[in-house]
């Protein structure tokens, strides 16, 4: 190989480096993953501008903030989901859930009770 064709693999090389990080800057923007996939966060933000009222919505965002350990954008989600609907069994046992990550075990158990008693059949409430 001669030396002008290494350097044009090289120039090549970086220029694809360059691209593929550019894409993966993009896709972070539109709220993809580096796979390509849409974020869990994107998606649920994408439902609830469909459904703001919905409190499912808000749950499902609780619990993506929860698993990302943002605590306090889980704290807001679900307490808007509880402003929706504060009958919502799935909605207690997640704010159960957040405060005992908080480490208020005394209102976890509170909230975890009213879980119960609104869905005692509901599966998600029982796990």
């Amino acid at each position: 190989m001669s030396g002008s064709e290494t350097e044009e693999k090289k120039i090549l090389g970086h220029l694809q480096s360059a691209m593929m990080m550019a894409t993966a800057a993009h896709q972070v923007k539109v709220g993809l993953s580096p796979g390509g996939r849409i974020s869990p966060e994107y998606a649920c933000l994408r439902s609830m501008m469909l459904e703001p009222q919905n409190p499912t919505m808000w749950n499902s965002m609780a619990l993506v903030y929860l698993m990302t350990g943002r605590l306090a954008d889980a704290q807001d989600a679900i307490e808007r989901s509880l402003d929706l609907d504060s009958s919502n069994a799935w909605t207690w046992s997640i704010w159960g859930d957040l405060l005992s990550l908080k480490g208020n075990h005394l209102e976890s158990e509170r909230a975890f009770r009213m879980a119960v008693e609104m869905g005692a059949s509901d599966p998600r409430v029982l796990r």
